[in-house]
């Protein structure tokens, strides 16, 4: 992939608001990317494999619009949760509105994560979603640029305070230890 092109920057009062953006952003790359693992490993636990083997099979052989159908089908699905957290967080029933939007995201962005690898051959082969999926690796790539000299900030200070050892010295030690094993 090659580096984004050079872009104007943008005035003073726009940059947060840029900044937030692309936090946001990446926060929706980061759960696709870990997310989507994490259902295919809960999927893998249903004994059905040959049935889902099957669904894959037959996902392959469908012609490009159709894989598309297939594809959008989780959001039919699972879009409507966010009118459920919607009523849930209106009647003050925070839990319920936090655990549908906790569940639309895993369900949407784990299926949707499982159906792109699925058809991702007949997708890339209709040009205007091949076009969409590059622009939306061009706008990650913006998006880790764009909050890069953040997350550097943040990761100072925290090694600032860290040095000084106590509380946050220990956990960053286990966070280092956690992550370590994967």
């Amino acid at each position: 992939m090659s580096s984004p092109p050079v872009r104007p920057a943008a005035p003073a009062w726009a940059r947060p608001i840029l900044v937030l953006l692309a936090v946001l952003f990446l926060v929706e790359a980061w759960l696709w990317r870990h997310l989507g693992p994490l259902v295919r490993r809960c999927a893998d636990l249903i004994p059905f494999a040959r049935l889902k083997a099957l669904a894959a099979r037959w996902v392959e052989r469908l012609p490009p619009y159709a894989a598309l159908a297939v594809f959008l089908i989780p959001l039919l699905v699972v879009e409507p949760l966010n009118g459920v957290a919607l009523w849930a967080f209106a009647h003050r029933e925070w839990s319920a509105g936090v655990a549908c939007l906790v569940a639309e995201k895993l369900l949407g962005v784990g299926l949707m994560a499982f159906l792109y690898d699925v058809c991702a051959r007949q997708l890339r082969s209709i040009g205007w979603f091949a076009a969409m999926v590059d622009f939306f690796f061009h706008l990650k790539a913006w998006a880790e640029a764009e909050v890069a000299p953040l997350k550097a900030r943040i990761r100072e200070a925290v090694r600032r305070i860290a040095g000084g050892g106590g509380f946050l010295a220990r956990i960053a030690a286990l966070r280092r230890r956690i992550f370590s094993r994967f």
